[in-house]
């Protein structure tokens, strides 16, 4: 509809929201940042790039069993919107107009509200939060003085499977539910436990309404995992499936407590299943909790995470903030030039905000857009420095926070001809087969592959297999390796130059940068397995895998490795119909593979949020622990300085001046901690532990008494060993 505007009457007295994110179920993610891409590209939304006033969050609420629907909250935008009324046409009005009418058409649009331009001073309202980033509408929107209530929790997708969901309840005073993935073997493997208490309200509820609960509940718990997707409901309950599984368009008694439950379940794809009460794995976790859980609301969305709006908090009261600023001699300073206009020069940073500062009952302040607004913040010059340094020179922070960030890729050019550089690398030991390992051999250019098992990774063993592969193939004039044993040897080294072979290594505990043989470890794991579970020779299976490799086309070069390798077709058990001559064409495998290491680079640079490395010689690093039990921090508290540093390789020194390498990503940069606050040492662990946890006795289901029992005696064990 060209030269159709809308514009919003805002009332500028409700104080701005920003909500928080509102995620998308893990089977719709994908799906939405296509629509996300393509409605901007429609010219439907745009990106915003400026900090806004609104930010309201965006879900997926389902269409029928299979599809969705973007939607945007836009329950707290609109309580700013100035309702605009219009009379709507009576039926007596249209039939008057209409008479005489000899031609009558229908106009139905495709996304209606989307053909209505939206004005500029009226976007910051629709802005909007997503995985893919922050966006507005240019056009006029669905949820407009409405309010959708589809929301979900954030969780890990830890889910691939779409066919083998299930869902454990159980009920008893305390219920628990429990979501599990069966394998190939019909094995069920434990992704996450979650159980609620019954408030006293609710445990007066009828048997059946509790097993309901309880089956809603879990099912709203876990509908990250679930949404979208076919699952399997599983209780010991008979009247949950009945309840469940019934028809209502055909009932004819009024609805119960229950039945309303149930009506949550309708955007779920599920079967609900009966089991016995002792199969039923969800039943430990509903006896063994204990908590004072809030009740089961039917008017809260179990899918929104948390909302967080600009006066809804009260760190600090009014006297208090009264009595600082009367004892601090600057902000009097700049009381008083507030109220004279005379600035002095060392009030210079104040100066530079004086329209945004107020004086009230003797207090300093920000000014916002109403005075219940600011009455509730308080500023002062270099806010968020001071509390970014507070965080950084925290140690705990440090030890328990995110390692740096990956930076971005570079990828090198394959080199202009075969077996010019080749990467090694062992796969194993094989227990199960005699301890036996592989030596991996890959060539960068052709994506050749030679495999040979070695009882031992020992230089020795590692040298007679190297001389056989160079007795037939020559000398390369790279080879790139890890730097675990023969590679970080004297010996290993000498060998390679005395041989004129130039040697690489990767950085220690970063295998990603030997990535070209490490892609090829899975396909040996396969081989290696097929030979356990079919009782055949894993040097016939190993053999097999990697002639079928080198024989087929390569899905980057798309011409088989020992085609480019040995410069001719390789005849195998099917007759050629061909010349035995190549004719690949080289250029074209330059271009297709520069082509591939490109599209790999922006999506893994993409996926990992890669950016350039920020650390310098001379700053201060803690690394990740070598190995980590349960308990421990991320980091080692011992702190490290930078020597120097190359794409994210870092050469650390520690303080008996010792060098090692580590990459980026496997360190955090720390500065000078600050004291920690005392601790009282009087209280033992035990004593904490009884405060936080009931003296209510828990008993162990009778079933598992011989469970416990065992449990108990390990323990009873390991003390003693202490």
């Amino acid at each position: 509809m060209p030269g159709v505007v809308v514009k919003f009457s805002i009332d500028e007295t409700i104080p701005p929201v920003r909500n928080a994110y509102f995620n998308v179920p893990a089977a719709f993610r994908e799906a939405a940042k296509q629509r996300l891409k393509q409605m901007e590209e429609q010219d439907i939304i745009e990106q915003v790039t400026t900090a806004p006033n609104w930010i309201s969050g965006m879900s997926a609420v389902p269409k029928g069993k299979t599809d969705f629907r973007l939607v945007v909250n836009m329950r707290a935008a609109n309580k700013a919107i100035k309702r605009e009324y219009f009379r709507m046409p009576l039926i007596d009005d249209m039939t008057i107009k209409l008479h005489g009418a000899k031609y009558f058409s229908k106009l139905d649009l495709s996304n209606a509200f989307y053909h209505l331009e939206l004005s500029p001073e009226s976007r910051d309202l629709t802005t909007f939060l997503s995985e893919s980033g922050m966006y507005r509408f240019k056009r006029l929107m669905f949820g407009v003085n409405c309010a959708p209530e589809i929301f979900q929790r954030e969780m890990t997708n830890i889910l691939k499977d779409e066919k083998n969901i299930i869902v454990y309840i159980d009920d008893i005073l305390i219920f628990g539910a429990v979501l599990v993935q069966e394998d190939i073997k019909g094995l069920p493997r434990v992704i996450s436990f979650a159980s609620k208490a019954f408030t006293s309200t609710e445990k007066r509820y009828a048997q059946n309404q509790r097993e309901a609960l309880g089956a809603v509940w879990g099912v709203e718990h876990f509908s990250y995992f679930l949404l979208g997707r076919h699952f399997l409901l599983r209780t010991d309950a008979q009247r949950v499936a009945f309840i469940l599984n019934r028809s209502r368009e055909n009932t004819k008694r009024a609805l119960t407590r229950a039945d309303g439950w149930a009506l949550r379940l309708s955007p779920y794809s599920y079967d609900v299943q009966y089991i016995r009460g002792c199969d039923n794995i969800a039943d430990p976790s509903s006896r063994l909790y204990i908590a004072n859980d809030e009740p089961f609301d039917e008017a809260c969305s179990p899918w929104e995470i948390a909302s967080v709006e600009s006066n809804c908090f009260e760190f600090l009261t009014e006297a208090e903030v009264r009595e600082a600023t009367a004892n601090d001699e600057i902000l009097q300073q700049v009381i008083v030039a507030l109220e004279t206009g005379k600035w002095l020069k060392s009030l210079r940073k104040y100066e530079l905000v004086a329209k945004d500062l107020t004086v009230s009952n003797g207090r300093a302040s920000n000014v916002c857009k109403n005075e219940k607004h600011s009455s509730q913040r308080v500023w002062w010059p270099g806010i968020t420095a001071d509390a970014e340094e507070w965080v950084d020179t925290c140690q705990v922070c440090a030890t328990t926070g995110r390692p740096e960030k990956p930076t971005p890729m570079k990828r090198s050019l394959v080199p202009k001809t075969a077996w010019h550089s080749i990467a090694l690398d062992f796969n194993g030991p094989h227990a199960k087969l005699g301890g036996v390992s592989i030596l991996v051999v890959v060539d960068y250019r052709s994506r050749y592959l030679i495999a040979r098992p070695v009882k031992s990774t020992s230089f020795e063993n590692t040298k007679k297999v190297l001389d056989n592969i160079f007795e037939r193939e020559g000398y390369p004039q790279n080879i790139k390796s890890d730097n675990g044993p023969p590679f970080n040897g004297e010996d290993y080294k000498a060998y390679c130059r005395e041989r004129g072979i130039n040697t690489i290594f990767s950085t220690p505990l970063f295998p990603q940068q030997n990535g070209l043989v490490e892609g090829y470890m899975k396909l040996v794991n396969k081989a290696m397995a097929t030979a356990l579970s079919s009782g055949t020779s894993y040097e016939k299976e190993l053999q097999d895998a990697v002639d079928a490799h080198n024989a087929a086309a390569h899905t980057v070069t798309r011409i088989p490795p020992e085609e480019i390798m040995m410069g001719r077709k390789i005849r195998r058990h099917l007759p050629l119909l061909l010349g035995k001559q190549s004719d690949h064409d080289e250029d074209l495998i330059n271009t297709r593979d520069r082509q591939a290491k490109l599209r790999s680079k922006e999506y893994e640079d993409s996926r990992r949020g890669a950016r350039e490395c920020r650390i310098k010689p001379g700053d201060v690093v803690i690394t990740e622990r070598l190995t980590r039990t349960k308990g421990d921090t991320r980091f080692d508290p011992t702190k490290l300085t930078v020597v120097a540093h190359n794409n994210g390789n870092l050469v650390l020194c520690d303080n008996s001046g010792r060098n090692f390498r580590r990459h980026v990503t496997q360190t955090c940069k720390v500065r000078e901690w600050r004291d920690r606050e005392p601790v009282e040492e009087n209280e033992t662990h035990e004593q904490v532990e009884s405060r936080r946890c009931s003296n209510r006795d828990r008993k162990p289901p009778a079933y598992l008494e011989s469970y416990v029992r065992v449990c108990e005696l390990e323990d009873l064990n390991r003390r003693e060993f202490r």
